[in-house]
């Protein structure tokens, strides 16, 4: 079984969400050394904050975010071959859904953020380690059943920079099966998403389950929300690897 830390939240830039500030928080009995909180996708980490020796990690949050965005797209696409071009997400794309109608301004623009679904990767890029990754969840059994055919209930945070005020509102709903291809249930997309210009704190949650005849579940009620401030009842937690 997996041994679960939960991180203790020391500071969170107080009210000032949408400023520059950062994600500050300890691993309880750390005992791994130090690092770097990155995002490990395709190619090299991508590294975001850091952490010591005792655990206590800082994910800085730039106000020049979505720049230096721009400045790595530009980079990567000076050196790439085939035709192949990168770019920024847009925030009409990032968020969209069919089955449904929704009202979207400011939906042009590029939005920007992390970490990709939830979760942070721990890294050592001395060592060329990873130790695990952490996530700003609800509970731990959330955060357990992010994958695959084991969801439940509750909620993740994800931080996200746009340069312009922006809103989402409406929902969508679709139809799908159970693995079983058997039982069918109805999908619902739920989007209350007030944007402010800078840094915003994104809620995804998971309100409901289906589960078929064989104990899989799936998300069946899904919402994303733009918060003022972090909820009272956020762990972030550690899940090694």
């Amino acid at each position: 079984m997996k041994r679960i830390f939960t991180l203790m939240a020391v500071a969170l830039f107080g009210n000032a969400i949408y400023a520059q500030g950062t994600i500050t928080g300890t691993i309880p009995n750390w005992s791994n050394g130090s690092g770097e909180v990155a995002l490990v996708m395709m190619g090299p980490p991508k590294v975001l904050g850091t952490f010591d020796d005792q655990g206590r990690l800082e994910i800085p949050l730039p106000p020049d975010f979505l720049a230096q965005a721009r400045k790595e797209v530009e980079e990567a696409n000076a050196s790439a071959s085939g035709g192949w071009k990168a770019s920024l997400p847009i925030l009409g794309d990032r968020y969209s859904c069919t089955g449904g109608d929704l009202e979207i301004t400011g939906g042009a623009q590029p939005i920007s953020g992390f970490p990709a679904m939830g979760s942070f990767d721990l890294v050592s890029m001395e060592r060329e380690e990873r130790f695990g990754y952490l996530m700003a969840a609800s509970s731990l059994e959330f955060a357990e059943g992010m994958e695959p055919y084991n969801f439940k209930p509750g909620y993740f945070l994800e931080w996200h920079f746009v340069e312009e005020p922006a809103s989402v509102k409406g929902s969508c709903s679709s139809d799908a099966y159970a693995m079983n291809v058997e039982e069918l249930y109805t999908t619902t997309m739920e989007y209350d998403l007030d944007f402010k210009k800078g840094w915003n704190i994104v809620k995804y949650e998971i309100l409901e389950v289906f589960t078929d005849r064989e104990g899989n579940s799936y998300p069946m009620k899904e919402k994303y929300t733009v918060l003022g401030e972090m909820p009272a009842d956020v762990q972030f937690i550690f899940m090694p690897e």
